[in-house]
């Protein structure tokens, strides 16, 4: 039943919820971990998407197969919300991983993330990954030497104003 509700259900608001009851409930169940990761892939939705991810992350951290799902959204979800969802969960997670410092500077620099309304609310209601990243960048690897030309490049040639005073105010405060 909760399995249906979460892939088929018209209304996105009970098949996010179907998605939590399941991972909490059915965790034990072996096919829980591969419908979750189907709906994390190709769900039409990218709320429900962003559910399953943050389900996976939290209920299969040791599970192999997450942190390179994780990698994977968070490079190429088509969705700038579930691309920042999957960045700020590696964060969390993972951010002693030796890859992981590659995976943000790559997020900061390369994500294809552009507003979608001009107006402030919608904006700041947004995620932007290339932001999440940078932040992380700066809050782990505040001392490695890659961190500091990465925040100068963004202050110079980032897509978006936002990103570009953010790496400026960081770049002020480094001193």
């Amino acid at each position: 039943m909760l399995k249906s509700l979460a892939q088929s259900d018209q209304d996105k608001d009970v098949r996010r919820v179907a998605v939590i009851q399941l991972a909490q409930g059915w965790k034990e169940e072996p096919e829980t971990f591969s419908f979750l990761k189907s709906l994390a892939h190709s769900d039409y939705d990218s709320d429900v998407r962003g559910v399953a991810v943050i389900q996976l992350a939290q209920g299969w951290k040791e599970e192999p197969e997450t942190l390179p799902l994780l990698k994977s959204l968070a490079h190429s979800d088509y969705d700038s919300d579930v691309r920042g969802v999957a960045v700020k969960l590696l964060a969390q997670g993972w951010k002693e991983e030796p890859e992981m410092f590659e995976v943000w500077c790559d997020r900061a620099v390369n994500d294809p993330f552009e507003y979608k309304d001009d107006s402030d609310l919608l904006r700041f209601l947004q995620t932007n990954p290339r932001q999440t990243a940078l932040e992380f960048l700066i809050k782990q690897y505040r001392d490695h030497p890659q961190t500091l030309e990465v925040l100068r490049d963004r202050a110079e040639n980032a897509p978006d104003e936002e990103l570009r005073e953010f790496a400026n105010k960081q770049l002020q405060a480094l001193g």
